[in-house]
């Protein structure tokens, strides 16, 4: 079994200490860029490096807490860089450093401009949508329904 003196022997030598202060994870990273790291609890499941960091350093996270950034860079695990929040605040904080990727998008992946006559919101939520897509799709949506339905018909005609 893992000591404690053991796991943090073993968590330094997976990190790069940078000139901002900041102690970047360069082992294992999941697709939004944060270290992950086994560290030994209840669980023995992999978390989040920053997770096991602050666990390591402060002791303990509260349920429902999350661990933020102060630096805005996923794969620091430097514990003067990290601070507990809820939901929300990680909401608020995304919003007020701009970092709502989505919210940013200027345009959809065909490349046509989200603009007030572009851009709609139904559907799921705020979810946006390019209306010039949504238009094409309907429009060769229609015609297959249009083709199957006439494709039918003349099934019909052809067995009386």
């Amino acid at each position: 079994m893992r000591t404690k003196t053991d796991t943090a022997t073993r968590f330094m030598t997976k990190i790069n200490k940078t000139p901002s202060g900041c102690w970047e994870w360069i082992a294992a990273t999941d697709r939004d860029g944060y270290g992950v790291f086994n560290y030994p609890t209840s669980t023995s499941s992999p978390k989040r490096a920053n997770r096991a960091s602050y666990d390591y350093f402060y002791g303990g996270i509260p349920q429902g807490e999350q661990v933020l950034h102060k630096c805005d860079n996923p794969p620091c695990v430097n514990p003067t860089h990290l601070y507990l929040g809820d939901t929300q605040q990680n909401a608020n904080d995304r919003e007020d450093r701009n970092r709502n990727h989505k919210k940013n998008k200027t345009h959809c992946p065909q490349g046509h401009p989200f603009d007030t006559t572009h851009n709609t919101s139904r559907g799921r939520g705020k979810l946006r949508r390019c209306s010039i897509c949504t238009k094409a799709s309907q429009k060769k949506a229609d015609a297959k329904r249009r083709a199957a339905k006439k494709t039918a018909t003349k099934q019909g005609e052809s067995n009386e």
